[in-house]
Formats: C-alpha cells, sequence, structure tokens
C-alpha cells in the first residue's frame, strides 16, 4: 500500500513536470519589441520570422514586415495578435488564380470578395482552416504580430 501511494506521489511529481517543460511565458516588452530584432533578418519578400516555441499540437512565430504579403489559404488555423505597426487584413472571399504553394498550402494573386480590416497593436484575429487571408501594407509601413499556428 506505501509503495502505491508513494508511485502515484512520483507520478503526479511526473506529470507535473511534464507540463511544465511544455509552459512558455513571453512578457509584454520583449513581444513588443520583436520587431527591432527581426527587421535585420528580413528575406526578399521584407518579412523576418521566428519560431518562439513548437509544442507538437502547435506552434508560436513572431513575423515582422515591411511590404504586402501575398494572399494565401492553408489547411490550419493561424491565430493572429498585433504587436505593433498597422496594416490592412483581407480575410475570407476567394483567391483570384489558385495555385498550390506546397501541400494543404495555396496562394493567389488576389483575394476577389473579401472583408477588409484596419488591424493595428493589440487586436487579435482567428483565421480558420482555408480562409483566404492577406496583409497589406502601405509603403513606408510596417506590422508585427504573434501568430499561434493549429495545424
Amino acid at each position: 500500500m506505501k509503495a502505491l501511494v508513494v508511485g502515484s506521489l512520483l507520478l503526479g511529481l511526473v506529470s507535473r513536470g511534464e507540463q511544465q517543460e511544455r509552459f512558455s511565458y513571453w512578457p509584454a516588452r520583449e513581444l513588443v519589441g520583436y520587431g527591432e530584432r527581426l527587421a535585420p533578418k528580413m528575406d526578399s519578400d521584407k518579412r523576418g520570422l521566428e519560431e518562439l516555441a513548437n509544442f507538437g499540437s502547435h506552434s508560436v512565430l513572431m513575423v515582422y514586415r515591411e511590404s504586402s504579403a501575398d494572399p494565401v489559404a492553408h489547411d490550419g488555423t493561424d491565430f493572429y495578435v498585433v504587436q505593433n505597426g498597422k496594416a490592412t487584413l483581407v480575410l475570407g472571399g476567394e483567391l483570384v488564380e489558385r495555385r498550390r504553394k506546397k501541400p494543404g498550402e495555396f496562394s493567389g494573386s488576389s483575394i476577389r470578395g473579401g472583408k477588409r480590416f484596419q488591424i493595428r497593436a493589440g487586436d487579435a484575429i482567428n483565421i480558420p482552416p482555408q480562409m483566404p487571408h492577406e496583409i497589406i501594407l502601405e509603403p513606408g509601413e510596417f506590422i508585427t504580430y504573434l501568430v499561434v499556428k493549429i495545424p
């Protein structure tokens, strides 16, 4: 009986330890300043990104942009939280000239019939699977946003 109780306590500690290993915390002061860190890492599309964590069931990325993104639709859900900057986000409608980029992901030349939103720091957006979306930046503008990607 004593061994069963001790075993149960150890199992509880191991389970709690596993949960703690999967726990992540990012203070707001770090997230807001991420754009400055990512700007020097921009690719040819004027986008810098960094994966903050991959939990298996979902991943967390920080993205910095100085130019518009191609319209896309993909199998997973995206959840955005804007850290700083501003942009126009087009959601819904249909991809014009839809083409497969890779398995489960499509791009297009534009979005027809989508709804436009002006997004800025503090805004949160849930983008369900296969919903076309596009970020449009005016010249000289930028945006930094956290993305939770759920396959």
